[in-house]
């Protein structure tokens, strides 16, 4: 489609996120006309489309979007209002600081992963090679342990480059993905992932990697109706439906939760499901943030003592994914909300309880270099859905 092909205007229904992927500008044609999210029942099934009218560029039409006149419609169906410095989010572009820094979850593929109880009892088995469970079962987290209570779920994991011959040394472990996992690996249609069953899909080594040296990390849900980060230990292994952000630093941790980035992520996700819930990615929401100057330079990483455990049923056993998944921003937490502690654990260095951090927060990170002029415009509202 370009403007040698369309002999007036033209106009189609679809998904928003085709307009980012192919802009009506790349084609030297403009959106005239659009509006951003419409109910649309086709034989019962009912959807939500976006509507978009273009037509060649310099033809002069009047813009509208949802029957409001604008100045201009970027991709992403927002718009200018005529004011300087408007922001049109479709233009950012990864910063190669950002990079290197954001990773997608391991991607298991089959039933590796085990309750708790179970996984602790491995703990206490031998293996023929004096190596103890605990260097291939770990505890796991995916978005619920952060959205809604920890599941005190834990998962086999045999890391990225471990040998079938290596991995069945650890018995227990290796006998149940021998009868759970392998059944299911061979009806895979992938070679890889038939050849190499006992080792999760997508180990992402990259991640791993990122991960070495400190002693926890950030994660994020990649799919939620509100933006929530948490701090975990590097002993967790994060599932795909988590984003990592391997950090230890409490000021990108703080950075991450400012209303600006919250902005700006929502600005740049992508929208799934039956809830519309905004998605979180690597490359377009975290890569593309102008953080202030020097947040993420290497060095930067300022380590505290990590959260303390909770005790479970006054057992005196610990939950590793509950330990590390207090984020300071929680206030679901009467511990946070009522701590008169000057430095309470969960704060983010201010010295307030977390619930009043916010503000200071947002400050923060204008004097740190997100001001209005320079690195970050006037900031773009929600879309709305």
């Amino acid at each position: 489609m370009d403007d040698r092909h369309i002999a007036g205007r033209g106009g189609l229904a679809g998904d928003e996120n085709l307009l980012l992927t192919s802009p009506p500008s790349t084609y030297n044609l403009v959106i005239f006309n659009a509006w951003g999210d419409e109910p649309w029942v086709n034989e019962g099934a009912a959807v939500r489309v976006s509507l978009i009218c273009f037509a060649r560029r310099g033809e002069g039409l009047p813009v509208m979007l949802d029957g409001k006149p604008v100045g201009e419609i970027y991709a992403d169906l927002t718009a200018s209002v005529g004011n300087a410095g408007d922001l049109d989010l479709t233009q950012a572009k990864p910063i190669r600081e950002n990079t290197s820094i954001c990773f997608m979850g391991s991607s298991k593929k089959a039933a590796f992963d085990i309750p708790g109880d179970l996984a602790r009892n491995w703990l206490k088995l031998p293996n023929p090679n004096g190596e103890p469970n605990s260097h291939v079962v770990f505890p796991w987290a995916n978005g619920l342990d952060i959205a809604r209570r920890p599941r005190d779920m834990w998962i086999i994991d045999f890391g990225t480059d471990k040998p079938e011959t290596e991995a069945a040394l650890y018995e227990s472990p290796f006998q149940h993905a021998l009868t759970h996992v392998k059944p299911e690996r061979e009806k895979n249609n992938r070679e890889s992932y038939r050849r190499f069953w006992w080792k999760h899909a997508e180990p992402r080594p990259g991640m791993r990697r990122a991960l070495i040296g400190i002693t926890r990390y950030i994660a994020t849900p990649a799919i939620a109706k509100h933006r929530l980060f948490a701090w975990f230990e590097t002993m967790v292994l994060p599932d795909q439906q988590l984003l990592v952000i391997a950090r230890s630093d409490n000021a990108t941790f703080g950075v991450l939760h400012s209303r600006f980035h919250e902005l700006w992520s929502l600005g740049l996700c992508t929208w799934l499901g039956k809830g519309n819930d905004p998605r979180y990615t690597p490359t377009t929401t975290f890569e593309t943030f102008p953080f202030p100057e020097g947040v993420l330079l290497p060095g930067t990483a300022q380590e505290i003592p990590p959260n303390p455990p909770f005790s479970k049923g006054g057992s005196g056993d610990f939950n590793a994914v509950e330990i590390g998944r207090h984020s300071g921003m929680d206030r679901r937490n009467p511990d946070c909300r009522e701590a008169a502690s000057p430095r309470h654990p969960w704060s983010l260095g201010s010295g307030a309880p977390c619930r009043n951090d916010e503000e200071n927060l947002n400050s923060t990170v204008l004097r740190g270099g997100l001001t209005r002029t320079s690195a970050f415009p006037p900031l773009p509202k929600p879309p709305k859905r």
